[in-house]
């Protein structure tokens, strides 16, 4: 190692951490078949293509960027993306993002992605992808042809194709909302006969979520009358990892393929195809 960058494109048993200043300014860069058998820090990280795999998470000062080059790519984070600037995910042609924990960052812009986490950003970009937890946007947020757990925004648009797990949602100024929002009841399986929609209609102004700004007015979007308060989305979401157990054993096994094999039902939902 030097105090440039790490380049790392096989096997690696240990973290790379700056044990020195003049590391903390060294770039992390994952190609290949490379194997992180624990945590990766760097100013920036890339990932580029490959089938990455790392045990821990990803720590960037700055920025962090992976690159999806083909339908092989398929590359798993079994903890968290960390960036203090941006985290942003490519998809040329195809391939996969795994991340079993969370995404953090300021400005988050992510496509082909699996999030067994959330997502928690100033501004979020979501495109083909999963999202099992809750998106919370700390100012814009948007989502195309992609299944999410929940969302908590300022100005939130929602566009062509996106799926709620659980059928709620709030913004503190605007929910756009282009196409219907297809929603589905907490049955593991996601039967399609256990889809309905949500629309622009179904979005209402609520006051009265903080108790010391009573007069603030916030939209929600729901499917029923009861409207929960921020704090009680979190409960709602174990509820989500509850139903999804056999996801997070999966997870937990490392049998990646068995992974894949369970993830499909929600690809098919995504490509508009269940």
């Amino acid at each position: 190692m030097n105090t440039t960058n790490v380049a790392i494109t096989e096997e690696h048993h240990s973290s790379v951490i700056p044990t020195s200043h003049k590391e903390l300014h060294r770039d992390l860069i994952l190609k290949g078949s490379a194997h992180l058998h624990g945590s990766g820090y760097g100013n920036n990280i890339s990932v580029e293509a490959g089938n990455i795999i790392v045990e821990h998470g990803l720590f960037a000062y700055s920025d962090l960027s992976v690159v999806l080059e083909d339908k092989a790519s398929q590359s798993t984070i079994y903890s968290n993306l960390y960036a203090q600037k941006s985290v942003l995910v490519s998809a040329k042609s195809g391939g996969i993002l795994r991340v079993c924990g969370s995404i953090i960052a300021e400005d988050i812009n992510v496509a082909n992605t699996i999030v067994y986490g959330s997502i928690l950003g100033d501004r979020v970009r979501l495109k083909n992808s999963f999202v099992l937890g809750n998106v919370i946007a700390q100012d814009t947020m948007s989502a195309e042809d992609s299944l999410l757990g929940s969302f908590i925004g300022v100005d939130v648009e929602l566009k062509n194709n996106v799926n709620l797990i659980e059928p709620y949602g709030i913004a503190k100024k605007n929910i756009s909302i282009s196409s219907p929002i297809g929603c589905y009841t907490l049955n593991n399986q996601l039967h399609k006969k256990s889809k309905y929609f949500l629309t622009q209609d179904d979005v209402d102004e609520i006051s009265g979520f903080e108790e010391d700004k009573p007069d603030v007015v916030y939209k929600v979007l729901s499917a029923s009358n009861r409207y929960l308060k921020p704090g009680m989305i979190t409960e709602r979401l174990s509820r989500i990892e509850k139903e999804f157990e056999y996801l997070f054993d999966a997870i937990e096994s490392k049998d990646l393929e068995n992974v894949s094999k369970l993830e499909e039902p929600f690809w098919g939902i995504i490509n508009n195809s269940s």
